[in-house]
């Protein structure tokens, strides 16, 4: 008799196990006729010329672009400075490495007290500069890596891909690491929302997220400027995370 309770406890861990490997969905979107319905983020653009790694945004720009998203309902702001990236020469480190930290600097005073991350930044590094990085990342909420699909990705390379960034942010420390994704192939057109609908080896976008689940990551940040979708069938993917039918 003894058997009975010991099978419902195993199953019932079962479940419990099956529920924590879900992944949290985050929005960072602009299309108009798409509601995912999942907590947006406050993207923090780079205010000053994107290719001019020596200009740095004065705190009234840095206060536009903060402002520019601030009627979101935003779990955390992602600051995007891809110029400002660890990597390059030691010199050209330091410059970023001090115009990152006059950048987060800047933040706390304008938006004490709220939560931020960087995004791209702990899968955009030179190995040498890991020290730095960790420091940069100190006080950050979240690691945000990126991986956009191109047409040439193949489903494993891919996931190859994302095993690669993920390991790449754990090596900074233990915070959560978000992934964005875009449901767009960076050459244009929509990735098939079902592995069913793939018509080659490329990933699927309900491949992407239960790559991301697979591997231990916190969740993703669904991304796109563009202000409208053509296609429109992969958020049936994300609503079904949104509601745990998966």
């Amino acid at each position: 008799m003894w058997r009975i309770p010991a099978l419902l406890t195993a199953a019932c861990l079962a479940l419990a196990l099956a529920a924590a490997l879900k992944i949290t969905v985050l929005d960072s979107t602009f299309y108009s006729n798409v509601s995912l319905g999942a907590t947006r983020v406050n993207m923090v653009y780079d205010p000053t010329d994107q290719n001019d790694d020596t200009q740095v945004p004065t705190r009234s720009q840095l206060q536009s672009a903060l402002d520019q998203h601030s009627t979101d309902t935003s779990l955390v702001l992602v600051l995007d400075f891809e110029k400002f990236y660890l990597q390059g020469d030691a010199a050209t480190e330091q410059r970023h490495l001090k115009a990152m930290r006059q950048i987060i600097a800047m933040v706390k005073q304008l938006r004490p007290g709220e939560r931020y991350g960087m995004y791209g930044v702990s899968d955009h590094y030179d190995s040498g500069y890991l020290a730095d990085v960790q420091s940069l990342e100190a006080g950050s909420y979240a690691y945000f890596p990126t991986n956009y699909t191109s047409t040439s990705d193949t489903a494993d390379t891919w996931v190859t891909a994302t095993a690669n960034k993920a390991a790449a942010a754990r090596r900074i420390g233990g915070k959560p690491v978000y992934l964005f994704v875009w449901p767009e192939y960076r050459q244009g057109g929509f990735l098939a929302a079902w592995d069913s609908e793939t018509t080659a080896a490329h990933p699927s976008f309900n491949r992407e997220m239960s790559t991301v689940e697979s591997q231990g990551l916190a969740g993703v940040v669904v991304w796109s400027t563009a202000t409208s979708a053509s296609n429109t069938e992969w958020t049936s993917v994300v609503h079904d995370y949104l509601t745990g039918a998966l």
